[in-house]
């Protein structure tokens, strides 16, 4: 997943950069020379042949569009904005203003325009000013885009129903780390394992595979667990399926040797959300009960299936469960989506006391 200020591959990064620059700077030159060469009367006139209204201010819109939008682009600094006036600007040059001339004498201007129309597209990638200041504000960038909280089963339905398990971004054919951190609990292959937010992940496969007998998939998504379902066949009654939100769903006290959760408490982005889980968690784990949980790094994504996130460090996961919970192991993964990007997780392995 390319989110637009998480970008994860740092040569399409970098080629954004140099065509950025490149470009702008060229384009720059144009709008200085048009502004500060003393030729604004004459383009108010050329802007008054072509038949539009306000000549002097359509000429000065578009001298700026050329100078100081081209350096926005530069600096990758409302890079979308910038590129779409630069945009505009090329196509009434391109469609209006050199309509009756060859394409050899307008080719430049078409090169701006593919140019802009390209970054309003991918936005200006991470070596950017959009991409630093997305960076610094975090979540709050988003908060227009948050998917209401009565929403939310719904839109993991349309997710598991237009996209195949393997095509989401956090499929993985197999879950190293998770099993690692599991078979690193020392329990037994009697003891009851619930994968929070599993759905379709098939670590419950590989957990029947290895010899656990007590596995409980938990998902919102009837959609996923029916996907997990097919796919294991037989071996599918092995496992106790629950269809539920974390945040509400009631669980059976003291239950739970083994909390698991990878990518679900990332987006839960609410800390009365987060507080919720956490009774439901505190409720169903044993005493002396393991957690695992996976989210996004501190240099994750910042969205992912069209939501916001929280991104954490070991020691932000740590504060959010407590004192109650001691840190006993670590882990960071850089995994790679089905569409061959990267998104950074890190893996905490804490013990209720």
């Amino acid at each position: 997943m390319t989110e637009e200020c998480g970008w994860k591959d740092r040569a399409s990064s970098a080629g954004l950069l140099v065509l950025r620059v490149f470009m702008g700077l060229a384009m720059a030159q144009h709008g200085y020379q048009k502004i500060f060469g003393g030729i604004m009367p004459q383009m108010a006139e050329g802007v008054t042949k072509m038949g539009l209204p306000a000549p002097h201010l359509l000429a000065w819109l578009a001298a700026l569009s050329e100078f100081a939008g081209a350096l926005l682009i530069v600096l990758g600094l409302g890079t979308r904005v910038a590129a779409f006036f630069v945009f505009f600007t090329m196509g009434v040059a391109f469609f209006i203003a050199h309509a009756q001339d060859p394409f050899q004498v307008k080719e430049l201007v078409y090169l701006y325009g593919v140019v802009s129309f390209s970054l309003i597209l991918t936005g200006a990638g991470r070596y950017s000013l959009d991409a630093l200041w997305c960076r610094k504000k975090g979540n709050h960038v988003w908060k227009r885009f948050r998917v209401p909280k009565m929403n939310r089963k719904e839109h993991w339905e349309t997710v598991y129903q237009t996209k195949s398990t393997t095509e989401v971004s956090w499929f993985q054919e197999k879950p190293a780390k998770s099993l690692e951190l599991i078979r690193d609990t020392g329990v037994g292959h009697d003891a009851v394992i619930i994968d929070v937010g599993g759905g379709a992940s098939t670590l419950a496969d590989h957990l029947l595979s290895e010899g656990y007998r007590h596995i409980t998939v938990l998902d919102i998504s009837a959609k996923a667990l029916e996907s997990a379902r097919q796919r294991l066949g037989e071996r599918a009654r092995d496992i106790q399926w629950v269809e539920g939100d974390i945040t509400q769903v009631d669980l059976p006290p003291a239950s739970c040797d083994i909390w698991h959760d990878r990518a679900v408490f990332h987006f839960l982005t609410e800390p009365e959300d987060r507080k919720r889980y956490r009774m439901v968690m505190e409720r169903s784990l044993k005493p002396g009960g393991h957690v695992l949980l996976s989210t996004f790094a501190s240099d994750g994504p910042v969205r992912c299936s069209g939501l916001e996130v929280v991104r954490y460090s070991v020691e932000g996961l740590r504060q959010e469960l407590g004192d109650r919970y001691r840190l006993l192991k670590s882990l960071e993964e850089t995994h790679k989506t089905p569409f061959e990007t990267e998104q950074k997780f890190i893996y905490g392995h804490f013990q209720r006391t």
